[in-house]
């Protein structure tokens, strides 16, 4: 059964500002060493985008559904 669908959106230019902003922990409290890995290996060069795509896809996963909300 499907209780709802929904997007989450994650702003690229914000995200990468916070994984490059000096002495923030955010990138390595986040990710594990291999999707860091596997964001810095891909073909277009910008690690943030792929980090950002997994971050979005981390919030499905762990945010509550609305149907818990309600209860």
């Amino acid at each position: 059964m499907i209780a709802g669908v929904g997007i989450d959106v994650v702003d690229l230019p914000r995200f990468a500002a916070l994984l490059r902003e000096p002495g923030s922990a955010f990138e390595a409290r986040t990710f594990t060493a291999m999707e860091r890995a596997a964001a810095a290996a891909r073909p277009s060069g910008d690690p943030a985008q792929h980090l950002a795509a997994r971050f979005a896809a981390c919030l499905l996963y762990t945010s509550p559904s609305p149907r818990d909300r309600t209860r």
